[in-house]
């Protein structure tokens, strides 16, 4: 038997060195594969990071003369120093370039010289975030915010960034990136700009950055906003159809910012800032209110800055940057838009006052009788944005020169939100005036004439009071909640009797006792309600 099982086990033996003799050449093989692969593999690599991964140019710091510096600087010291923070909206950066939307970088290196001048510091979305859902006002600061996702970004913006150690936010069209180059951003510049830490991606779309026929005689309108015009039916394209539409595009920009790695986008802004089509708006807003924490436009009716009064829709406004902003343009818009208390003489702020439809009064001269007026009616709102939040505050003024005839000076409070009052004053008469078009009386009272009164409003939550003369008293009921907050205005009219003016002597705010002076920490858009009982979510 033995015998018989030596040759066997030789033929195993043999068997056995030739699989170990193939399994060795086969290694070796693979090996020298890899040798030759690795390099190919690697050069490749490079290739494509070369490709799609251009070269950084590095802007001058800029140079700020002493008394520049001192001149920035003291627009910041009458402000809080925690504050509300004040969005701004840029598209590009790009020397020369001739469109109005892009910022020569030169000029971007300045502005955010004058902003760290003045003490304001940059917001990250999660910072942002936070305070929008409940947590404490920040110091003075800004948001820097990018549309589109441009190239100009990663080669100027981000060095330039690097020097101040700012941060900024880039609104990504996801579809575009890598498409067009190098007017957008590659994925390989925008992982090396986030691994950076100064810059946060956040959704502009996947691809409805874009505008459509919407009507038969050819209006156009954002794809996001608006349904299709379809000239094959003659007819808008259906309701059904432009959901599905809305909601494809959102899911796939969400997919892409998974597959690329980045966090979950918290913030949306929207395609040319148009918010919706008004018989889409409850579906599109509801939308993003389920998918962000917050959508940012440049457009709206009435001043929504980063405040309670906005936190209800969770939309806020920004401000846009343009080309031909210059640095001491830009930090007076910023100022301008920083919140500021209910406190002592409004008059002596020029700068903070705007008139019809929010544009820099320029002067109170025009309030208080001291300078020409050139049209029959004068209005000037205070702050319009940094009074967004007033409530549980009083303003005291006095009225002059009342003319027989015809002029009037009117009080108004709660200004830019819903539920605006004034106190329209003449000669022998006030009335309580309110409404959409705060025109509209609601009570009237006899005064004792002449050309002097003295109107005071209380503003306190879920009522306006106003007193006149000390002794005419009237109570409008605010019940616009949340949305009715809002600082004062005055306005003058001219009367009959000839070319002259009422005027205001003074104007004092204050708030109420017991009120704070100074930003607080913010409730969160959870705790704050609008008129109808519309909850913002957190």
């Amino acid at each position: 038997m033995a015998a018989v099982d030596r040759p066997v086990t030789g033929r195993r033996s043999r068997l056995t060195a030739r699989l170990r003799r193939g399994t060795l050449r086969g290694a070796l093989a693979a090996l020298t594969a890899l040798v030759l692969t690795v390099p190919f593999v690697v050069a490749w690599r490079v290739y494509v990071d070369q490709r799609n991964v251009t070269r950084q140019v590095s802007v001058p710091a800029a140079h700020v003369d002493a008394a520049t510096a001192a001149r920035w600087k003291a627009v910041g010291a009458g402000l809080p120093e925690r504050a509300a923070p004040v969005i701004l909206t840029y598209h590009d950066l790009k020397p020369h370039s001739g469109s109005r939307y892009i910022v020569d970088p030169a000029v971007f290196e300045r502005q955010l010289s004058a902003l760290r001048a003045a003490g304001y510091r940059t917001l990250t979305t999660d910072e942002f975030v936070a305070y929008l859902l409940g947590g404490p006002v920040p110091p003075r600061s800004v948001m820097l915010t990018f549309d589109d996702g441009t190239h100009g970004l990663w080669t100027y913006g981000d060095r330039i960034l690097a020097r101040h150690r700012m941060n900024a936010v880039s609104f990504l069209i996801t579809g575009r990136v890598g498409r067009h180059r190098p007017y957008y951003l590659s994925w390989q510049e925008i992982a090396r700009m986030a691994r950076s830490g100064r810059w946060d991606f956040e959704d502009h779309t996947h691809d409805l950055h874009s505008r459509t026929r919407i009507g038969p005689h050819g209006e156009l309108g954002s794809l996001l906003a608006h349904r299709r015009y379809l000239a094959s039916t003659g007819r808008l394209e259906s309701t059904d159809h432009y959901q599905r539409r809305v909601r494809a595009d959102f899911t796939s920009s969400l997919a892409d910012f998974e597959r690329h790695g980045l966090p979950r986008p918290s913030l949306f802004a929207y395609p040319f800032s148009e918010s919706a089509d008004p018989q889409q708006t409850s579906y599109v807003r509801d939308l993003i209110e389920r998918t962000f924490a917050a959508a940012l436009t440049d457009k709206t009716f009435a001043p929504e800055p980063a405040a309670r009064r906005s936190a209800v829709h969770q939309e806020y406004q920004r401000l846009e940057v343009f080309a031909d902003t210059t640095p001491d343009a830009l930090l007076a818009q910023v100022a301008a838009r920083t919140p500021v208390p209910p406190t002592g003489d409004p008059l002596r702020f020029p700068e903070r006052w705007t008139g019809i439809s929010w544009k820099p009064l320029g002067s109170t001269d025009v309030l208080t009788g001291k300078g020409s007026v050139s049209d029959h009616y004068v209005y000037g709102a205070y702050a319009p944005y940094g009074a967004a939040d007033w409530d549980h505050y009083s303003v005291t003024a006095g009225l002059t020169a009342l003319p027989a005839r015809g002029g009037s000076a009117t009080v108004f409070a709660r200004v830019g939100g819903d539920a605006t009052v004034g106190v329209r004053v003449s000669h022998g008469t006030a009335q309580v005036v309110g409404g959409r078009t705060r025109n509209r009386v609601l009570a009237e009272h006899a005064l004792t004439p002449g050309p002097s009164h003295e109107v005071r409003l209380t503003v306190d939550g879920a009522r306006t009071e106003a007193v006149v003369d000390g002794r005419h008293r009237f109570t409008v009921p605010n019940s616009s909640g949340v949305r009715g907050t809002g600082g004062i205005a005055l306005a003058l009219s001219q009367g009959e009797t000839g070319p002259s003016w009422p005027a205001f002597s003074h104007v004092e705010t204050a708030p109420l006792p017991g009120s704070p002076a100074v930003a607080g920490p913010f409730d969160g858009p959870a705790g704050w309600t609008d008129g109808d009982g519309r909850r913002a979510r957190a």
